[in-house]
């Protein structure tokens, strides 16, 4: 009995933020030489909400990210896995975390040509700041006997793709004509031959056709749940307190969650222009009105409402009664648990956070999600329009599958 039960706590070890990096790196590299059934394991630890990364640094937690990212290239890629893959090429400036990203995608069961265009934009992301990676073991040793790069493992994930990438050759062709002065001979030579790796495949496979589903698609929920915020107190950027329901209950309303200081512009500062111009299509539908917006800290304790008045202002907020930033000065943590968001921890410093964007009907539950990537303004003015014209609470619709 103490045998099996030990045997299972080597297999499902409790990871959380006392675990210490060594064994979470044990654990991941056990994962990685079993059969795709490990993938699943592994699943969880993409998430930048995972309890494993609380209380550590954006650093730490991104170089335990990677490296479970990584093994995905052995244990084989779950569809499941998509969301995190292409957030990660959009979003991340972190070489290794792009790199091990680009190297789970080679572990996919066959090319899914979606995946070149985020590839491409991933180059734009790490090109000032590539770096030498090595997922061999968690802990290596500098100088390294063998090492790739970033943008080399972006590369060869764009060649992995074959025909399926064939549409990228124009794009990749542009990084040696106009930016080919950012490039060292070495990164030249290497879109040179992943370019004519594409041509060659094209030459002998049918090119895949365009106009495929995104591989993140908006969220419909369907629940009746209550958020059960209503007597939450919330500030806005001119100093007034007031409760979550006063705000969200009555018309529908999106809100998206944010902090100052993010210094990923793919992320925080993209999400509050996003937000203007989402504002200014509910204005030329005419229902600026009828739709109220708001953006939230995940950062109360630095963002005071006086930096949420100076940081909108800046971002060209038209602040006003349907149009609010606000902070949530004590029970933070009971909105981050009724919208289950993606977003860590160190202390009370954000260590790493996704993109979320909500829209609850005028009872306060939420009706769309739309996370990782930054919403298209016109669709979510158009899911605002049907929600704001439909009957209250008769909104019914699906809820896709997929990663949260």
């Amino acid at each position: 009995m103490g045998d099996i039960a030990s045997e299972v706590y080597e297999e499902r070890p409790r990871l959380d933020g006392s675990t210490t990096e060594q064994r979470f790196a044990a654990f991941v590299d056990k994962q990685r030489r079993r059969s795709s059934e490990a993938a699943k394991t592994l699943l969880p630890l993409l998430s930048v909400s995972h309890e494993v990364f609380r209380g550590r640094s954006a650093g730490s937690a991104t170089r335990m990210r990677a490296y479970a990212m990584a093994a995905l290239h052995d244990s084989g890629l779950p569809n499941d896995a998509l969301p995190y893959v292409v957030e990660v090429l959009e979003t991340s400036f972190r070489p290794n975390l792009v790199a091990a990203t680009a190297r789970a995608i080679r572990g996919g069961a066959a090319p899914d040509a979606r995946l070149a265009d985020y590839l491409v934009r991933a180059i734009y992301n790490i090109w000032q700041n590539d770096q030498p990676v090595s997922f061999e073991v968690y802990d290596v040793a500098w100088p390294l006997a063998s090492f790739s790069t970033a943008l080399s493992e972006v590369l060869d994930a764009i060649a992995w793709l074959g025909s399926s990438a064939h549409h990228a050759i124009p794009d990749l062709e542009v990084l040696l004509s106009a930016y080919s002065a950012r490039f060292s001979p070495e990164a030249r030579a290497a879109i040179a031959r992943c370019i004519e790796s594409l041509r060659s495949y094209a030459a002998i496979t049918p090119r895949t056709c365009c106009g495929l589903a995104p591989l993140i698609e908006p969220g419909i929920v369907t629940t009746e749940d209550d958020l059960n915020l209503s007597s939450i107190e919330l500030e806005d950027q001119d100093g007034h307190k007031f409760e979550w329901g006063h705000f969200f209950h009555g018309k529908p309303s999106l809100v998206a969650f944010f902090y100052a200081t993010c210094m990923n512009p793919r992320k925080c500062v993209q999400t509050i222009y996003n937000l203007v111009e989402i504002h200014k299509g509910l204005l030329e539908a005419g229902l600026d009105h009828q739709i109220r917006v708001a953006a939230i800290s995940y950062d109360p304790h630095r963002d005071t409402a006086a930096v949420l008045r100076q940081y909108g202002e800046s971002k060209g907020v038209p602040f006003g009664t349907n149009f609010k930033m606000m902070r949530v000065p004590s029970q933070l943590d009971s909105v981050v648990d009724a919208f289950d968001l993606g977003v860590n921890y160190a202390g009370n410093q954000v260590n790493d956070h996704r993109i979320e964007l909500y829209l609850l009907d005028g009872s306060g539950r939420i009706a769309h999600r739309f996370l990782r990537l930054q919403a298209d303004p016109g669709s979510v003015v158009a899911e605002s329009a049907r929600l704001a014209n439909a009957p209250r609470n008769k909104h019914v619709a699906r809820h896709p599958g997929g990663a949260q």
